[in-house]
């Protein structure tokens, strides 16, 4: 039932033809052959089995955006399959579901699942090497010396473990984080030198596989060291990263729409600029997280994993180039999602690593130690009552956040900048942009028209990924690129609707239009319209030569 559930709740967002940039690129490069697939996705920042898993349904299906979509959905939906297949083998039916349910219904689950792009997939490779690597530690801590593990669990954890970081770099270090704390594990538990030979032989095979990506790996660093369109700001980071999971950007706007003034603007102003109410539910968050660390050890392996992927990320990004996004975390949150399952259900018949137990303080211990206690005392108390409280809250938080991202998804302003320009396609036949995210649009929605890009980033290795249909030109002053007497012009501007008004963004428009036409040109007419699905203002402009 749950399954059956959660997987209609994730599709009701999948029957859709939007996309935004990424998604675009995702399926540009998926009409390529592997070869040229692998030749250009060296330079973007993504490992590309992804793609290469698009180009095969779609040479299978001929699918296009829907098809795309759904195969997205499929990877969400086979996470919430783990609960009712490994996880309540391992530890218990309670947890199973508790983790299905998770699984299908935490709010930023709704929104990732129905991206066109690797997420779903990744986040299930990274928790299915997760729980196999639970598995194989477990066998190891209850009979050391004896301990046999099967084959298929080992090909198992190390093909996850590989997909995993082929599938996206945040992945790799998940993987890189599992293979190191369970050879740590098993060697501290004496296990039989096979255990650790097949963890070893698998972990060797693994980089020889790896080791092509490797080298173009490197390559792609050296390139982002040229640019990088990322930045990291605190404690902005921080705050978006500990939330996100269960108060994504679209439950902070319908709370912010439901609640005003001021509960509202605090928890919607967690994706713009957080204040100290965000920041006060974030700390919150971190502490709950560290009580149930400290309570129980059996659900401090998620914890730990995301913590530790979390914080790795943010001092590479500190000490090198930003390559911190909150979103990436979500490859993780799989793991995550099956600590919060066994801190609410976990027996302790349903774990071979029992808890320590402590005494109860004496009086003169300390007030703190004392405090903790009694809250230890307060939390067994209300825990039977915790799960129902818990799912009540994220049911509420869920489809609050749901419909807000049905009306966004579904909203029949995406396509007002497209049709725009079909029409005037009949007697505008050129479209000139600076912007790839217009680009990456077109290119997919309106193959008809002549798209004419002004790169900006020197990527034009990438951005072959939207070829033959795009024409590209080297950035510089845009306005000596262009020829013909009527063509458009296509701009985008961020910014909410109800913050930034459609004169202030034509305003703006000109401004920047005519810095860059030295007068060859003049603006006969524009038009902005808003974009819900990117929360962002389109500018279809029509120029014509003086």
């Amino acid at each position: 039932m749950v399954i059956a559930l959660g997987s209609a709740y994730l599709l009701a967002g999948a029957f859709h033809g939007n996309i935004w940039f990424d998604e675009s690129y995702s399926l540009a490069i998926s009409n390529h052959s592997i070869s040229d697939i692998i030749r250009i996705g060296s330079a973007d920042v993504h490992p590309v089995l992804y793609y290469i898993a698009l180009w095969i349904l779609r040479q299978v299906s001929g699918g296009g955006i829907l098809a795309c979509r759904l195969f997205s959905v499929a990877g969400s939906i086979s996470l919430g399959l783990l609960g009712f297949g490994c996880v309540r083998r391992d530890y218990g039916q309670r947890v199973g579901a508790m983790f299905s349910f998770l699984a299908l219904f935490t709010p930023y689950v709704s929104h990732m699942s129905v991206e066109i792009r690797m997420y779903s997939w990744c986040a299930f490779a990274v928790t299915l090497c997760f729980i196999f690597a639970a598995r194989i530690y477990r066998v190891c801590c209850r009979d050391a010396q004896s301990a046999r593990i099967p084959l298929s669990w080992w090909v198992t954890f190390h093909a996850a473990s590989l997909a995993s970081a082929y599938l996206h770099y945040f992945g790799t270090i998940c993987a890189l984080f599992i293979v190191v704390a369970l050879y740590a594990g098993i060697t501290r538990t004496h296990a039989d030198r096979s255990v650790r030979a097949g963890l070893v032989v698998g972990a060797v095979l693994q980089v020889l596989c790896y080791l092509p990506w490797l080298i173009i790996f490197l390559r792609q660093i050296v390139k982002v060291e040229s640019g990088f369109w990322i930045t990291v700001r605190y404690p902005d980071a921080l705050v978006q990263a500990v939330l996100f999971p269960f108060i994504d950007p679209w439950v902070a706007d319908a709370v912010a729409s439901a609640f005003g003034l001021p509960c509202g603007v605090a928890i919607g102003s967690i994706y713009s600029k957080p204040d100290p109410f965000a920041i006060s539910l974030a700390m919150l968050c971190v502490l709950a997280a560290v009580f149930a660390y400290r309570r129980d050890r059996r659900c401090r392996g998620g914890l730990q994993l995301f913590a530790s992927l979390m914080v790795s990320t943010l001092v590479l990004s500190a000490i090198g180039k930003p390559i911190f996004q909150y979103r990436y975390l979500y490859v993780a949150i799989g793991p995550l999602l099956l600590s919060c399952a066994q801190a609410l259900f976990g027996s302790s018949d349903d774990s071979r690593v029992k808890p320590k137990v402590r005494n109860r303080p004496a009086a003169g211990r300390g007030s703190s130690i004392g405090m903790f206690y009694h809250a230890r005392l307060v939390a067994l108390a209300a825990k039977p009552f915790a799960p129902v409280g818990i799912i009540g809250v994220l049911l509420v938080l869920s489809i609050t956040g749901k419909f807000k991202l049905i009306e966004t998804l579904y909203s029949p302003q995406n396509i007002e900048p497209v049709q725009e320009l079909r029409e005037q396609g009949t007697a505008i036949h050129s479209v000139w942009t600076q912007d790839a995210s217009c680009m990456g649009l077109l290119a997919i929605t309106a193959p008809e028209r002549r798209i004419n890009f002004v790169d900006r980033w020197s990527q034009q290795l990438a951005y072959e990924a939207y070829s033959p249909g795009i024409n590209f030109y080297q950035a510089g002053n845009w306005g000596m690129h262009m020829r013909g007497e009527r063509f458009n012009v296509i701009s985008r501007y961020a910014g909410i609707e109800s913050e930034v008004s459609h004169r202030s963004v034509i305003r703006q428009t000109h401004i920047d239009l005519n810095k860059s036409f030295d007068n060859r040109f003049i603006i006969r007419s524009d038009k902005a319209l808003f974009r819900p699905y990117e929360q962002v203002w389109y500018i279809v402009s029509e120029v014509e030569e003086c």
